[in-house]
């Protein structure tokens, strides 16, 4: 789909945002369950403040979108590296 630059940037958004949900929901669930759920949901804040952020920062200039796309990406792993350490810490 093209058109109108500031349409296509809503879309490149969107799409940033659903393709990094299944990573964000699965690294949420294991940090919650297998870590601790309040500091589990403190970094899921971080990662919507982050993906607003990104927003705000890519609609107005697409090449100032770094800083929160790096936020919400260390987030990620954050919630994923604490579920892994949680299941290995479970097993031991």
């Amino acid at each position: 789909m093209t058109g109108d630059p500031l349409l296509e940037r809503a879309l490149r958004v969107q799409m940033n945002a659903v393709e990094t949900a299944p990573a964000l929901l699965i690294g949420l669930w294991m940090a919650a369950l297998w870590m601790s759920d309040l500091w589990a949901a403190a970094i899921g804040l971080v990662w919507l403040v982050a993906r607003v952020v990104y927003l705000l920062s890519y609609m107005a200039n697409p090449a100032s979108r770094g800083p929160a796309f790096g936020a919400q990406f260390f987030a990620v792993l954050g919630l994923i590296g604490m579920g892994l350490v949680g299941v290995v810490m479970a097993l031991l």
